[in-house]
């Protein structure tokens, strides 16, 4: 969901200045200033159902920190700003209703072709959210207008 997407984009980009780059599904073959962190939700799966009559949904998101490999002391960059984007998601709504994240790993990505020859480090935290409106959200107390007077001792409705 595209919201949640540019609110960690923005939380990260605030957050952490050495980032230069933050994108959500990058479109193909593009220069882009580095490091750059690539954001994407790999798939959702069941919530808990909150009894609202939404849809409970757990998204996984995927943040990539890429750096140019040639650069002096380049693995331990890109290990230390994958530590970053983890701390700044950590437990982070990023002010969206969803749950605070919950990090689930941070580890060298060596497994994706279009950054064989750069480092590349996968930070993977999920949120939960509920889909759709709240039988709750329209529900309102029938309460009739009235008036209450007080007067010293003497308390009654009209």
């Amino acid at each position: 969901m595209k919201f949640i997407l540019d609110a960690i984009k923005n939380k990260i980009l605030e957050k952490i200045p050495e980032i230069k780059t933050c994108i959500a599904y990058a479109k193909g073959r593009e220069e882009l200033d580095a490091p750059v962190v690539f954001l994407g939700i790999t798939n959702y799966s069941a919530g808990h159902d909150p009894a609202t009559g939404q849809l409970a949904l757990v998204a996984h998101v995927e943040a990539r920190v890429v750096i140019d490999s040639t650069i002096d002391d380049a693995e331990f960059i890109v290990q230390n700003l994958a530590c970053k984007i983890a701390n700044v998601a950590h437990l982070n709504s990023f002010g969206q209703e969803i749950s605070p994240a919950v990090i689930s790993s941070i580890s060298k990505d060596e497994f994706h072709p279009d950054f064989d020859v750069y480092l590349c480090w996968l930070i993977e935290w999920s949120h939960e959210m509920h889909v759709g409106e709240s039988v709750w959200n329209n529900e309102q107390l029938q309460i009739p207008v009235h008036t209450i007077v007080i007067n010293g001792d003497d308390h009654h409705a009209v």
